[in-house]
């Protein structure tokens, strides 16, 4: 039973992170724009959180089994997890306020020039992005750990664990883009998600609190390790590099056609990237629109030429008017 409630979860937070995906890029199009260059630092941060979040929950999850071994003690894994998402979820709750700082930031300081303004853009999106997507990386490593029953089973485990969270997040995507979005307004969007981990890392905060007997260590044996990783390695960043190209392209070419819709059908253009987020849990989104700030507008207003370009480009969706509230 247990079990079989962290994987129904795993779908839960799967949804909530291409809920998040969406609605941070339709804020984040008050800084950056809403342009190809935009959404690609977009997408490309919050990958890049991602794999942050892989690596470092591997180590940490690794740690945390090796010394409960020591200790002759069941790991507390689920435990650990629980807090994670409730990170997420706190964080979610957080994030108008912090994104209204770093408006004001953004806004505050001159940008001379087209590109060091929008690098310096980017490192505030990053700044905002890159803690909840770390922690959204915790997911595959620290789930499959705990809930795997051998190492026959831990392929299994960790193959149903990212389809049953990249399912979530193909149907947040769209929900987040036609529905949830239009529907409640960003802010609401991002009270709503934040709940919904809380909720989550309470549970998982529950099924963990007397810790849960996982794969020990010992059973992988040192000449186990692959040989030549390295070349592995390569081919893994070289599809990823690929796919995620393609995805670009993609995006773009939906762009145009979505130009040729009806007005009151284009802002709600989420779903486009729910086509292609098969193959990243927690990853992907919809282009971005958001209201532009007052704040913007009187940058714009004194002729600095990229706020002006930033708020013009800010201002839709591939040629539709905002309509989302902040």
């Amino acid at each position: 039973m247990p079990r079989r409630l962290a994987l129904i979860l795993t779908v839960l937070t799967g949804l909530t992170g291409l809920v998040y995906e969406v609605t941070w890029q339709k804020y984040l199009a008050t800084l950056l724009g809403s342009h190809s260059e935009a959404t690609a630092a977009v997408l490309g941060i919050f990958l890049a959180g991602l794999s942050v979040g892989y690596a470092l929950f591997g180590r940490l999850t690794r740690r945390m089994v090796s010394n409960a071994e020591r200790e002759n003690r069941s790991p507390r894994l689920l435990w650990m997890y629980g807090w994670v998402e409730g990170g997420i979820g706190f964080y979610a709750l957080l994030f108008p306020t912090l994104f209204r700082g770093v408006q004001l930031l953004s806004t505050a300081l001159p940008h001379t020039a087209a590109g060091p303004g929008f690098a310096y853009d980017v490192g505030l999106a990053v700044l905002l992005v890159a803690p909840p997507t770390i922690l959204m990386g915790a997911t595959i490593p620290v789930l499959t750990q705990a809930l795997a029953r051998n190492l026959e089973d831990a392929t299994r485990i960790h193959a149903l664990i990212y389809a049953l969270n990249t399912a979530g997040a193909f149907v947040g995507a769209l929900s987040a883009g036609f529905v949830l979005v239009p529907l409640l307004g960003l802010v609401w969007v991002m009270a709503a998600m934040g709940a919904l981990n809380l909720g989550a890392g309470a549970v998982f905060l529950w099924l963990g609190r007397r810790g849960r007997r996982v794969v020990s260590l010992a059973e992988s044996p040192a000449e186990a390790e692959v040989s030549a990783f390295g070349s592995y390695a390569a081919v893994a960043l070289l599809l990823g590099f690929a796919m995620m190209a393609v995805q670009t392209v993609l995006i773009r070419l939906g762009g145009a056609l979505l130009r040729r819709l009806p007005v009151h059908l284009r802002h709600r253009c989420g779903g486009l990237r729910a086509l292609h987020c098969a193959r990243q849990p927690r990853c992907l989104g919809a282009a971005p629109h958001s209201r532009l700030a007052p704040a913007d507008r009187r940058v714009g207003a004194r002729g600095n030429p990229l706020s002006a370009l930033r708020a013009s480009r800010s201002s839709s969706v591939l040629g539709a008017p905002a309509a989302d509230p902040l």
